[in-house]
């Protein structure tokens, strides 16, 4: 069983035990009272459905991803030999209201920053959530940080939201703040979202390896994007090392539980990057 897979049936109920609406409801006004068990602010219900894409989620459900995301994370560097303890700063790429950066600053003592290309949920972690450093990026590169300044970065559901003009020079932008040697993370919508396609499409998924939709709204959750593994591991990460990947997998379609592709990926210390281009 799939590291993902495990943990979303370990957390949430199966399509024929899901909770009803009322119990959803209830459960929710129960964890707005008590507060998040970490100690945090939670975000409006507003601002966690414009991140998450999902108004079917409740916020206890969306604070539970955001721990599954940071769980994916530190066992898959695990797994490769490391851990989030021996990072010294690491960036959250399109890090929303913050749900997986609350979860990973439990893990390591390194200096945490977040960035994403929508102002509204950077506004709020920077006023509610003093764990890190937030920053608005552009939707084009380039970040404003410098070169080699990370150890690790992670995009979990960003390169989902991009279209594919865009997504070959964030890699490489993602690649340039990492230091030699440092890793990235990505997810992407692959074989579990693809079941959901039509037959044409899936067939232009199979043909392209990416198939897009909305490109017209980049970085929105109206931009949808499917990837292969064949297209991300020898196109979109050409260059890098493939050190682990998770295969997402399907537990309710009718709540939009649904698990991401997860890939982590290696700065060899001989790969060149381009310097950063001059801000427009």
């Amino acid at each position: 069983m799939s590291l993902v897979r495990k943990h979303l049936r370990d957390r949430f109920p199966s399509a024929d035990r899901a909770p009803s609406r009322l119990r959803l409801v209830c459960r929710d006004a129960l964890y707005r009272l008590r507060g998040s068990p970490d100690g945090l602010p939670i975000p409006p219900a507003a601002l966690h459905v414009l991140v998450s894409g999902n108004a079917r989620l409740g916020v206890a459900e969306y604070f539970e991803v955001g721990r599954l995301c940071a769980d994916t994370l530190e066992t898959l560097l695990r797994r490769d030999g490391s851990s989030l303890g021996e990072i010294e700063a690491l960036l959250d790429f399109g890090c929303g209201c913050g749900r997986v950066l609350r979860h990973v600053r439990l893990r390591t003592r390194a200096r945490l920053f977040g960035c994403d290309a929508n102002p509204a949920p950077v506004a709020w972690c920077r006023r509610s959530l003093p764990i890190g450093e937030f920053s608005v990026n552009g939707i084009e590169p380039p970040l404003t940080f410098a070169s080699g300044s990370f150890d690790l970065v992670y995009a979990f559901s960003v390169f989902t939201h991009l279209p594919e003009p865009l997504q070959q020079p964030w890699i490489d932008e993602l690649v340039r703040v990492l230091r030699p040697g440092g890793k990235v993370l990505i997810t992407t919508q692959g074989r579990a979202y693809a079941e959901q396609l039509a037959p044409a499409e899936r067939r232009r998924l199979d043909d392209d390896g990416i198939l897009v939709h909305g490109a017209a709204r980049p970085g929105s959750n109206e931009c949808l994007v499917y990837h292969t593994a064949r297209y991300v591991e020898s196109k979109l990460a050409r260059g890098l090392e493939l050190r682990q990947s998770e295969t997402g997998a399907v537990i309710d379609r009718r709540r939009c539980l649904v698990g991401q592709d997860a890939y982590l990926f290696r700065r060899p210390v001989s790969l060149e990057v381009a310097p950063r281009a001059a801000p427009r």
